[in-house]
């Protein structure tokens, strides 16, 4: 069985062998290939997932600044077209907040090295296939 996972500028592969699991991957440094024999992962995994902080803090900010002018604009009877303005861009933040955010599933070896799955890539429903597939090596 195979996963292939796409995501910004990096191609990750995933192929199940006989005794090994192959590991292939390519982005801008270049391309690499491990093999990790069965033995050596362990049957559990973590669930991580990596922020972009600066961006999560301009968001909030720029939520702050929006629910300011709205109280200003109620306050001082002025038009809500600042705060209108000011929503969208809020809006937008958020959701570009929400796209580059990123979880992973992570398997460790027992040698301390970790092989990392995008949680998402291809789609949730894939991912959960293989790792069955991948446990059920283990029995």
């Amino acid at each position: 069985m195979e996963l292939h996972q796409k995501a910004w500028l990096e191609k990750r592969s995933f192929i199940l062998l006989p005794n090994k699991l192959k590991l292939h991957l390519k982005d801008l440094q270049g391309e690499y290939e491990n093999y990790i024999s069965y033995e050596k992962l362990k049957s559990e995994a973590q669930i991580r997932s990596r922020r972009n902080h600066k961006l999560f803090f301009i968001t909030a900010t720029a939520i702050g600044f929006t629910i300011c002018i709205l109280l200003q604009s109620v306050m001082t009877s002025h038009g809500f077209a600042y705060a209108i303005l000011s929503s969208v861009v809020t809006f937008i933040l958020a959701i570009l907040y929400k796209v580059k955010k990123q979880e992973y599933i992570i398997v460790e070896t027992v040698d301390r090295k970790r092989v990392v799955f995008l949680r998402d890539k291809p789609n949730r429903r894939a991912l959960e296939n293989f790792l069955d597939q991948l446990w059920s090596l283990f029995e």
